[in-house]
């Protein structure tokens, strides 16, 4: 059975989809697909987020300024003068935004981009709907909703052209999912299918587990490698090894993450303070020492062990209780059996420690 996934702003910029996921998709039939549409809203989005910081430091840059004024006038010491320019081509900087969505989205879902059909057709469609306040416009006494309508309608001419089996249509917006009923019976008056969800995943995991593809083959493969380890001769060159070992640390360091700032980030490194390869060594150990303190636990807080060996961190990492002892076994079975991969492994522990990110989803 071929299927389509058509993703939504929402969900590409909260939950940060990577070609790995893009690739168990389409190994198993799944065609990923979004709109036009869908990257001018992400790029706006960068757009408005850039201008606004431009608008508060000039706003800052005003009121220093102000400040000092009012201090020269009854000061001899000061000089006659504050000058503070930023010196930033915003031009510059929002094309180089737009380049990095291009790139980004190219590299996600190569040319499974819907196009949009010439601009009278759909200024005809935005007025029409917009006329009758279909849905997905918001009320009858509001224009919101215009850009989701611009989405919706492209989604359906490519539907009404394009077979595929079922159709999925995910999006945590709800302009959507509150009138689901009301697009899935548009849906089939318009393309003679009857095969729509409109889901709202948050997470690229719940895809997965919706599709049933929650890395069991990936999971089984590691664990019956790992056993097999433990009770055998292995040496430093079982590649075998290595990728459970990069596949434990991948587990370790990827789990959704919770981030409390009460204002927006953008990038923020999830650790106050980077690893090195001696604080990559101990928290492995810490980790190894600490592992009776959590067999209760279904989930443990990452944040509470680096807290140990006093690296602090801005949110709250929250891994399964099989992640944990998968980390302990294979730091156990490196130290114990294959001394030579030790520098190595927390080489790549340290990097994809260090790189974990929170990403605000309301970018």
């Amino acid at each position: 059975m071929k299927t389509m996934i058509f993703f939504d702003t929402n969900f590409i910029k909260g939950a940060k989809p990577n070609k790995d996921f893009m690739n168990i998709l389409i190994k198993n039939s799944i065609v990923p697909y979004t709109s036009d549409f869908i990257i001018y809203e992400l790029k706006g989005q960068r757009v408005r987020y850039y201008k606004t910081i431009y608008d508060q430091l000039n706003e800052k840059i005003a009121s220093c300024k102000d400040l000092y004024s009012q201090l020269e006038k009854n000061s001899d010491d000061l000089k006659p003068s504050f000058k503070i320019e930023l010196n930033i081509n915003m031009d510059n900087l929002y094309k180089k935004m737009d380049k990095t969505v291009d790139g980004w989205i190219q590299e996600l879902f190569g040319d499974k981009i819907i196009k949009k059909d010439d601009n009278s057709y759909l200024m005809q469609v935005l007025f029409e709907r917009n006329r009758y306040k279909l849905t997905p416009f918001v009320s009858l006494e509001s224009d919101k909703g215009w850009l989701d309508t611009l989405i919706w309608t492209n989604f359906l001419d490519f539907c009404k052209k394009e077979t595929f089996d079922k159709y999925v249509f995910v999006t945590m917006d709800g302009g959507f999912t509150k009138k689901s009923i009301e697009l899935k019976r548009e849906f089939e008056e318009t393309t003679k299918k009857t095969t729509l969800e409109i889901m709202d995943f948050k997470t690229c995991q719940a895809i997965l587990t919706y599709f049933q593809l929650d890395t069991v083959q990936d999971t089984s493969m590691a664990e019956e490698k790992l056993q097999e380890a433990e009770t055998a001769k292995v040496d430093e060159s079982d590649n075998q090894i290595i990728s459970v070992a990069q596949y434990v640390v991948k587990n370790l360091t990827t789990t959704e993450v919770h981030n409390y700032y009460e204002s927006h980030v953008d990038y923020n490194f999830y650790f106050r303070t980077r690893f090195n390869l001696e604080t990559g060594k101990k928290l492995c150990n810490v980790m190894e020492e600490s592992i009776d303190d959590y067999l209760f636990f279904s989930e443990i807080d990452l944040s509470e062990i680096s807290s140990k060996i006093g690296i602090e961190a801005d949110v709250f990492h929250f891994i399964s209780n099989e992640t944990y002892l998968s980390v302990v076994r294979i730091w156990r079975l490196i130290k114990n059996k294959m001394p030579l991969l030790v520098n190595p492994f927390l080489k790549y522990l340290v990097d994809s420690l260090n790189r974990m990110e929170v990403r605000s989803i309301d970018i």
